[in-house]
């Protein structure tokens, strides 16, 4: 039996095209909307007491709603963001070097778990 090794195609990309650029500036973007989304978390949780705080200090019980719904729209503006980078990354996955970027996939999925959490929350 005779084996015939395929042919390899000469590599016709010459560097980065505008895709690989787009969806390398969307993954940094990604990375802002994470870290906005826990600082404002962060900020809007409820107080917590701790025993080196002073007794009169007036702690706020409950969730700060204005820092609620700005997280909110960061879960709204980056799920459209993941969504629109992972369609451009599935038309992308033609050669053995492209990869899927899992800090989309990542952000998608906390979008939806997010927006599904607000929306049960706020009923």
């Amino acid at each position: 039996m005779v084996y015939f090794a395929p042919r390899r195609r000469p590599e016709r990309r010459q560097g980065k095209d505008f895709w690989l650029k787009l969806l390398s500036l969307l993954g940094i973007i990604t990375a802002v909307i994470v870290t906005a989304l826990m600082m404002l978390l962060v900020k809007a949780k409820p107080d917590t007491f701790s025993s080196m705080d002073p007794q009169y200090l007036p702690l706020r019980a409950h969730w700060n709603r204005q820092f609620v719904d700005y997280c909110f729209y960061l879960l709204v503006i980056g799920f459209f963001t993941s969504s629109f980078g992972l369609i451009v990354n599935s038309r992308r996955l033609k050669r053995k070097h492209d990869h899927v970027h899992l800090n989309l996939v990542f952000l998608w999925i906390v979008s939806v778990a997010g927006m599904v959490t607000y929306f049960v929350w706020t009923r």
